[in-house]
């Protein structure tokens, strides 16, 4: 078995074994809420960005959707 095989069978294994190592070590050098904060805000950041590739306008547009004027 090669490994282009091996990650084409079981990419998502490798993937979610990958990031639960990850999140391991950053809960036991940050501690929970550091931890917590960070994948908190990593995932405003996806957010954001997913916006702007989806090419649904700019800055304004996003502060517009998110605080809308009365």
């Amino acid at each position: 078995m090669n490994p282009a095989s091996l990650w084409e069978r079981h990419r998502g294994k490798i993937i979610g074994v990958a990031v639960a190592v990850i999140l391991v070590l950053l809960l036991k050098l940050l501690g929970f809420f550091w931890t917590l904060l960070l994948l908190i805000l990593g995932f405003i950041g996806f957010w954001i960005g997913s916006y702007f590739d989806e090419g649904e306008g700019g800055v304004e547009e996003l502060f517009e959707r998110l605080w809308p004027r009365r």
